[in-house]
């Protein structure tokens, strides 16, 4: 049954994520190149294990579609789709849907969770920009860098939690972004014994099962496939 009451509707939770998917990663902190370099050896390193988008800026010169509002390219197995619109917030999430997760050059877009590059030009091209590291998953050191910047150490906050790698180590910059992708939310469990056992003529969530209470039993079992697991029983058991 479906409830047309506003007020029950507005506690809803909506799905988490940010302007382009679900599961979203901004790359920043250094030159456009090398962020797509990096994501193009994270993209084919994770090929076995999900799809990725990519989302950047493109300084070219605009596509001249003439009178058509769209156009589809079939480039041989690639396909280029342009179209115009003025707002396309809620396009890109319809867009990318049908991958697992987008990596983000987070030069020119924000992104949910960010991997941050610590480059002899971060702090410049950073500038206005630290607002953004909100969820920093991973510092990645580029060739020559052997140490985090205090201006960056101090608006990320947490690098003792955090790895830091070189950008170099591809296996390890790609375990982290499976890690972040394929998170899974806690599932919590809960077992239902606060009947009345009108029938049984007593509480049948106590009786002995394998050594203990039926219920506690049965949360044991549940605790396997759970973080954490409750039991709702009355106030008199």
């Amino acid at each position: 049954m479906t409830s047309n009451d506003p007020k029950k509707k507005a506690g809803m939770a909506r799905p988490a994520g940010g302007r382009f998917h679900r599961n979203e990663l901004a790359i920043l902190g250094a030159p456009s190149s090398l962020i797509q370099k990096l994501s193009r050896e994270l993209a084919s390193s994770l090929r076995n294990h999900m799809t990725l988008g990519y989302a950047d800026l493109d300084h070219r010169e605009e596509t001249n579609q003439g009178p058509f509002s769209m156009t589809c390219l079939d480039k041989g197995g690639h396909h280029e789709l342009n179209f115009t619109q003025d707002d396309l917030t809620y396009e890109y999430r319809r867009l990318f849907q049908d991958v697992d997760g987008v990596i983000i050059n987070g030069n020119h877009f924000r992104a949910a969770a960010q991997i941050v590059i610590a480059h002899q030009k971060t702090e410049e091209l950073l500038d206005g920009k630290l607002d953004q590291l909100t969820q920093v998953k991973a510092v990645l050191l580029d060739d020559g860098i052997t140490e985090i910047s205090p201006l960056l150490a101090e608006h990320i906050g947490t690098l003792h939690d955090l790895p830091i790698l070189r950008i170099s180590d591809t296996e390890a910059i790609t375990q982290v972004v499976l890690q972040y992708m394929r998170h899974i939310p806690p599932i919590k469990g809960l077992v239902f014994a606060g009947g009345q056992s009108i029938r049984m003529g007593r509480d049948k969530g106590a009786i002995n099962y394998h050594g203990k209470p039926q219920r506690e039993h049965m949360a044991d079992i549940l605790s396997e496939f759970t973080e954490n697991t409750y039991l709702s029983v009355r106030e008199s058991a």
